[in-house]
């Protein structure tokens, strides 16, 4: 037997923090995974709308119209013979801050949710890892979807959010509906 095998807890956290190297958000890195039976069943990571600009994409650059391939300035011809009378899209990237929290963002958990529920995966019973804690609003969305174990890395801080969370976490344990647990 390989004494130096990782436990499923941190094997399952480590694919989560591999997740969260995709993230398009630079603010913070986060990425999640949901696990059933032992087996990753859907995973997510903190980015903008599909197909809509990135929180890391510069302030102001051009994409052309026909396949989407990103410029600082419009190139003087077309990049490719393909792509030639298409044009390019003026497009705005960085982040949309309200209260200090980005809105550009889809949370990482709330993609790996949408994710499983757009491949027709059921959630029921399933088990999350995400590699910080979940806000309030992704919280109500995890319960809801069946999880019922939240394992997390890292605090977010403190908020109203996270007392939140807590609280309803300490609630619903009681009920078996879901355990949060740091690792």
């Amino acid at each position: 037997m390989n004494e130096k095998r990782e436990s499923w807890d941190n094997y399952f956290m480590g694919l989560a923090e591999m997740v969260s190297t995709r993230a398009t958000c630079d603010r913070k890195s986060v990425g999640t995974i949901i696990v059933k039976d032992r087996r990753v069943i859907a995973s997510g990571y903190n980015g903008s709308i599909k197909n809509l600009e990135h929180c890391s994409s510069p302030e102001k650059y051009y994409a052309c119209k026909k396949c989407g391939k990103e410029f600082d300035s419009i190139p003087d011809f077309p990049h490719a013979l393909s792509c030639a009378g298409y044009g390019y899209e003026e497009m705005h990237g960085g982040h949309i801050m309200i209260d200090n929290h980005c809105q550009r963002t889809v949370h990482s958990e709330l993609n790996a949710l949408l994710s499983a529920a757009r491949f027709g995966v059921p959630l029921d019973g399933s088990t999350m890892y995400c590699t910080t804690f979940p806000c309030w609003n992704c919280f109500k969305s995890i319960v809801s979807a069946g999880i019922v174990e939240l394992i997390y890395k890292e605090e977010y801080g403190e908020s109203e959010d996270n007392k939140l969370v807590l609280t309803a976490a300490k609630k619903l344990e009681t009920f078996g509906a879901i355990k949060l647990r740091k690792l």
